[in-house]
C-alpha cells in the first residue's frame, strides 16, 4: 500500500480520513519463534527468509505460508544440542546450489539447507566470516579476504573440488541401507555408478594384470553394520560402474572376520572337520605324549603336562635324533620336532677349524687350520700365514714428527714438488 490513500475511521463514528502515510498492514505471523540476539543468521532469497532461534533450538524459515521450523526435518536434536553452544550464527543463501548455508563458528561446522529435498542436504568444509549471494555468484569472506565460490578455473589453472580457502578437504558420504532392520544382510560386494575410483599401485605379479601402474585418489567405501566391518579399498572399472568385493576390516594385519557366523549354504550339516593352522602360528600345550593332557597339534611346551605318576625329575622334551638340526642334550624324550634336513648339509664339521659349521650334516673337505701369528702387515714380525692373531704383533715406534718434511705436488704441474711455507 506503498504511495496509495487510504480511507480510515479516525473517531469511531462514520466520518471518514485519507492519508497517504502508509506502507501497510501489520500482520503477525503465528508461532512464538524470532529471530533471538543472532541477527547475523537471517538471509533471505525471492519470497522465503531463514533466521534462527537460539533459544529455542531451532532453525526457521518465514514464507508465504508463516514460519516453519525446518529444523525438524532430522536435524531437531542436532540443533538442540549445538546452537546454544555458539555465539555467532553466521546465515548466508547460496544462489547457485540454492541452499541456506548457516555456519556455527564455535563449533566450526557449516550445514546446509535445500528446498528442492526440502531437507538438510550437506555438512560443508568451509567455515566462513560472512557471505552473500550477488549476480547470480555466492561469495564467503574469510580471514578479511573475498571469496568466490564453485569455480572450476582461475588464471588457466585448474581448480580441484572441494578446495576452499587455498586448503583441500576431502568429501565423504554416509548412506543408510536399513530396509529390513530385523533381516542380517550378506551383502558381499558394492557398487556404484560415478567419477574416479581410488586405485592402489600394484605391479607385484601378472595375475593382477597390470590394472593399477599407479596410486590414484578416488572414492573409497567403508561398511559398518552393529555384527561386523568391512571394506573396500578399492574399485574396479567396467564398462562405466565401479565394483569390488566387500573384504573384513585389517586391524595389525589381522582380519576381523567371525568365523562363528559363517553359514554352510546348500550343503546340509558338516559331520566333521579339519583345522589346518598356519605353520608360523605357534600352538602352545603338552608336548609329552606320556602326559593325560598330551596334545598332538602343540608346537610349544608350555609346562602344562599331567602325569598320573609324578617323577622326582620334570621330564624334558625335545628332540633326540643326534642327526637333526634342533638335537637337544637335554631332552628326556623326543616330542616329534626334530628338523631332519632331506639332503644333507655340506661344510666343515671340525669344530678345532676357523670355519667350523655347527649346522652342517656331512664334512666337505673345506676346514681351514688355525694357524696363529701376528696378522698385522705393518708389524716387524707380521706372519703372512697367520689367520689368527696371538697378540704378538711388534710394531716399530713413530720417527721424530720434528725431523719429517713436507711436501704438496702442485695440481697444475704434477711433475713439480711445491713446499708449503712456514706456518702452513
Amino acid at each position: 500500500m506503498s504511495n496509495k490513500d487510504a480511507l480510515y475511521n479516525a473517531d469511531g463514528n462514520v466520518n471518514l480520513t485519507a492519508t497517504d502515510r502508509v506502507l501497510g498492514d501489520a500482520n503477525p505471523f503465528a508461532g512464538d519463534y524470532g529471530i533471538s540476539k543472532n541477527p547475523e543468521s537471517f538471509a533471505k532469497d525471492n519470497y522465503r527468509a531463514y533466521f534462527t532461534d537460539k533459544q529455542r533450538g531451532a532453525v526457521l524459515r518465514l514464507s508465504m505460508d508463516g514460519i516453519t521450523p525446518i529444523s525438524e526435518y532430522g536435524m531437531s536434536d542436532y540443533f538442540k544440542d549445538n546452537l546454544k553452544l555458539n555465539g555467532t550464527l553466521i546465515g548466508s543463501f547460496d544462489i547457485k546450489k540454492g541452499e541456506y548455508n548457516l555456519t556455527m563458528s564455535n563449533i566450526q561446522k557449516t550445514v546446509s539447507f535445500k528446498e528442492s529435498v526440502n531437507g538438510w542436504s550437506s555438512f560443508k568444509s568451509f567455515v566462513p566470516k560472512q557471505g552473500i549471494s550477488m549476480s547470480g555468484d555466492y561469495y564467503t569472506v574469510k580471514d578479511s579476504l573475498p571469496y568466490k565460490h564453485h569455480v572450476e578455473s582461475y588464471k588457466n589453472k585448474t581448480v580441484n573440488r572441494n578446495t576452499f580457502y587455498d586448503e583441500y578437504v576431502p568429501s565423504s558420504v554416509n548412506v543408510l541401507l536399513n530396509d529390513m532392520p530385523s533381516v542380517v544382510k550378506m551383502d558381499k560386494t558394492l557398487n556404484y555408478e560415478g567419477s574416479q575410483s581410488n586405485f592402489n599401485k600394484d605391479v607385484t605379479g601378472v595375475e593382477t594384470g597390470y590394472y593399477n601402474l599407479k596410486n590414484k585418489d578416488g572414492w573409497k567405501s567403508k561398511i559398518k553394520t552393529d555384527k561386523q566391518d568391512g571394506v573396500v579399498s578399492e574399485f574396479i572399472e567396467k564398462e562405466g560402474k565401479w565394483f569390488n568385493f566387500i573384504k573384513g576390516t585389517n586391524f595389525d594385519e589381522v582380519v576381523d572376520l567371525k568365523t562363528k557366523e559363517f553359514s554352510f549354504q546348500g550343503v546340509g550339516r558338516p559331520t566333521e572337520f579339519e583345522i589346518n593352522y598356519d605353520i608360523d602360528m605357534p600352538i602352545v600345550g603338552c608336548t609329552n605324549p606320556t602326559a593325560k593332557n598330551y596334545n598332538k597339534d602343540a608346537t610349544i611346551d608350555d609346562g602344562s603336562c599331567q602325569f598320573d605318576i609324578v617323577d622326582p625329575e620334570q621330564p624334558v622334551g625335545g628332540c633326540m635324533d643326534p642327526k637333526a638340526l634342533n638335537y637337544n642334550l637335554d631332552a628326556t624324550y623326543d616330542d616329534g620336532s626334530c628338523e631332519i634336513p632331506c639332503t644333507p648339509v655340506l661344510g666343515c664339521t671340525n669344530p678345532n677349524s676357523l670355519n667350523f659349521n655347527p649346522k652342517a650334516t656331512e664334512d666337505d673337505g673345506s676346514c681351514i687350520a688355525i694357524v696363529r701369528g701376528c696378522t698385522d702387515s705393518r708389524a716387524s714380525n707380521y706372519d703372512p700365514n697367520a689367520n689368527v692373531d696371538d697378540g704378538s704383533c711388534y710394531l716399530t715406534p713413530d720417527p721424530d714428527p720434528d725431523s719429517v718434511s713436507l711436501t704438496i705436488k702442485d695440481s697444475n704441474d704434477p711433475d713439480t714438488n711445491v713446499v708449503p711455507p712456514s706456518g702452513s
